[in-house]
């Protein structure tokens, strides 16, 4: 289709977003850092200092958190290393 392809006729993209752009769910963020589910929530409840800042980006109801990718990496250069 023409709508689908830019004026010199190669396909329109979207550019991908940066890190800290980019959102993560919780279970993307337990993945990432090798810890539990169980693990995540505990410190989204208790709210350590240097944890990421959570975005909630529900339309409804059903909370749906999200983290900033660039904060979870950073987060983690901060955590000692065992």
């Amino acid at each position: 289709m023409l709508g689908d392809r830019a004026a010199n006729g190669a396909e329109r993209t979207c550019p991908s977003p940066t890190p800290s752009e980019r959102f993560i769910t919780v279970e993307d963020f337990a993945r990432i850092a090798r810890l539990s589910r169980r693990t995540i929530d505990r410190y989204r409840r208790d709210r350590p200092v240097g944890f990421p800042k959570e975005y909630d980006l529900s339309r409804g109801r059903v909370p749906r958190p999200r983290f900033k990718l660039a904060e979870v990496l950073a987060w983690m250069e901060t955590r000692a290393l065992w």
